[in-house]
């Protein structure tokens, strides 16, 4: 006899702690949390179409506590234990809200131990309590996770959640200072909204941010609902480019009057590219005078010192509070975070100095907000080709003004500071100091051990191409991808960032391997191993030079790695 199971579809509690974790697993910056929660109540503000919505934000380093509240549309007090759970969302496909895939407060929830949210509408309000989520996704017995769930008697519109006890590394903005924060908030959440910077209608919405530094220093502050652009407050020092053309045509102007009006200048350009659907791709961009002027910027700002700003570390760490060239998207008027490689162009050295942002109600992007689908990035660098070269029509001939000759370049004092350098001496390769944190010198000695056969069998093609690896090679006939690193531990954040995938890199060629590369590299979860019998055995051939293996898992191909110096030493 047969027998009705109602409950065959229903996940095990190991199947939802394996869809938490890899829910989890698709985040990876360190803003994540925090876009998230913002995300929510932007998009409940916008549902609602409040007169005026109010968002307040709290951020506690000390007590390690995030508290966001809105007077956003809420939810029905019915509605707030289905909502919680992964997937779930209340959320319709609309134009004025972005959140749909149900899996932002699953993500924000799972990051600490304690979380609490309290909301709101018409109809009543309740609040639920989760306590010890982050422990409990990770263990693997079948005990649920309890939700503390109770209706309240309180007349309060909107959402308050509050998230205690936060993993350490879902929210390292806890070591941020108060401006770095606000940056963040305003180029990477949707509290920093594009669309007043193409003046599209937008709700109004107060945001006030109160935060406790790691130094226990309390700072409260307005900011406004908009994104923070990197020429902004700088009206005196900023010239747009329809500006430049009005004021080129009123009469006739030399060269170096030209020359004159926008040295020294950032030059600002905005427009639109119609599509066939008749919606409108809107970009804003800003071509700073030289490559320096960005460390000017972040440096103004309060954004870095000078001293952060040489350390490679701390840069390569936190290098996303800092303003920087590139091309950046937003939907909806929310900042994405995403960067797109630029296009291949003629003065591609010029690249350094531009940002842009596309607006484009129709983007879309895979959990985690990590990269956006192909065949919109294809269309993103197409248009920021045309923008790139709407700078060049003029900036190259006029904004770089006389040949310096002034005393910034000091022959003596940089040669003096090489001389101070500790000095290296093999007999392969003519290099007379140690290229340790200098990629490019990295790089220099490897071309010249080719050269000279010291490393036989590797062919160069081409360096840099499409500035996404640093060198493509042949072997033995097959196509590689060698990436140079001043220190190897550097390509742990590429990884981390997707700006580099270990599996498309199968060789990384570093100076020398210390101590805390090894560190780094074996707390991400990778393997580095000196190559000997051991590791090799005899089913894998081993590319020339090669004196370690990076290797992530059985199941995707090492990479090979060359420490020069080992190599080096061992050719005397």
């Amino acid at each position: 006899m047969s027998e009705t199971q109602e409950s065959f579809l229903k996940p095990s509690v190991n199947q939802i702690r394996k869809s938490i974790r890899d829910i989890d697993d698709s985040y990876n910056h360190d803003w994540d949390v925090l876009a998230e929660l913002c995300q929510n109540s932007v998009d409940a503000i916008r549902e609602a179409d409040n007169e005026k919505g109010k968002i307040i934000l709290e951020i506690d380093s000390i007590e390690k506590e995030i508290k966001i509240e809105d007077n956003g549309i809420g939810i029905d007090p019915d509605r707030l234990p289905d909502l919680l759970k992964p997937f779930a969302t209340d959320k319709d496909s609309s134009s004025l809200t972005v959140g749909e895939k149900g899996v932002g407060l699953t993500f924000v929830m799972f990051s600490g131990n304690y979380f609490e949210i309290k909301s709101g509408t018409e109809k009543g309000a309740s609040k639920g309590i989760v306590k010890d989520a982050a422990i409990w996704k990770n263990r693997t017995d079948e005990l649920p996770l309890p939700l503390d769930y109770k209706k309240i008697d309180d007349d309060f519109k909107g959402t308050e959640v509050v998230i205690r006890e936060i993993e350490d590394e879902k929210f390292p903005l806890f070591n941020l200072n108060f401006k770095q924060l606000k940056h963040v908030l305003r180029t990477k959440t949707a509290l920093g909204s594009t669309k007043s910077l193409f003046d599209i209608e937008d709700q109004a919405i107060d945001i006030k941010v109160i935060f406790k530094d790691k130094d226990n220093q309390t700072h409260e502050e307005e900011i406004p609902f908009k994104y923070w652009m990197p020429n902004e407050g700088l009206k005196d020092d900023t010239i747009s480019i329809e500006e430049f053309h009005r004021w080129r045509d009123t009469e006739d102007r030399t060269d170096s009057e030209k020359r004159q009006k926008i040295s020294q200048k950032i030059i600002e350009h905005s427009g639109e590219f119609e599509k066939s659907d008749n919606r409108k791709i809107r970009y804003k961009a800003v071509f700073v005078p030289e490559r320096k002027t960005w460390n000017k910027l972040n440096i103004n700002y309060g954004l870095a010192t000078e001293k952060k700003l040489d350390n490679e570390d701390w840069r390569n760490q936190f290098n996303y509070v800092l303003f920087n060239n590139g091309i950046f998207s937003s939907v909806r008027g929310m900042p994405t975070g995403i960067r797109t490689n630029q296009p291949d162009t003629g003065w591609a050295g010029y690249w350094s100095n531009v940002f842009m942002i596309f607006e484009d109600s129709n983007l879309s992007f895979d959990i985690g907000r990590k990269s956006l689908f192909g065949g919109q990035v294809h269309m993103i660098k197409k248009h920021a080709k045309d923008v790139f070269n709407e700078f060049i029509d003029f900036v190259p001939k006029y904004s770089s003004g006389p040949i310096p000759t002034g005393p910034d370049f000091i022959r003596e004092d940089i040669f003096s500071e090489i001389e101070s350098k500790v000095d290296i001496e093999f007999k392969n390769v003519s290099w007379k100091k140690s290229p340790r944190n200098q990629e490019a010198s990295v790089a220099g000695i490897f071309f010249e051990i080719i050269g000279n056969g010291t490393i036989e069998g590797i062919e160069p093609l081409s360096a840099g191409y499409n500035s996404t690896y640093d060198l493509y090679a042949k072997w033995k006939g097959r196509p590689i991808v060698i990436e140079f690193k001043s220190n190897l531990r550097n390509i742990v954040d590429d990884f981390a960032s997707k700006k580099k995938l270990f599996n498309h890199i199968d060789c990384l060629v570093c100076w020398e391997i210390t101590e805390k590369d090894e560190s780094k590299i074996e707390g991400e979860g990778l393997s580095l191993n000196k190559i000997n019998e051991s590791v090799l055995g005899n089913e894998m051939e081993q590319m020339p030079g090669t004196t370690h293996l990076m290797t992530l898992s059985g199941m995707v191909d090492p990479i090979y790695v060359i420490d020069l110096k080992t190599l080096l030493i061992e050719n005397q």
